[in-house]
């Protein structure tokens, strides 16, 4: 099975993009997750 470069790079190019966007969310729910803990951790330090 012959498959056309232009297309394979195509096809590498749209799976970068995705996992750079997969990684994106993920890191974005990890700030998410830890600024609320924070926030959930402040009321009691500041008593």
């Amino acid at each position: 099975m012959a498959v056309p470069v232009s297309l394979l790079r195509d096809f590498v190019e749209e799976k970068k993009k995705e996992n750079n966007y997969i990684r994106k969310i993920k890191i974005r729910r990890k700030k998410c997750s830890s600024y609320s803990v924070l926030l959930r951790d402040q009321p009691k330090q500041q008593l």
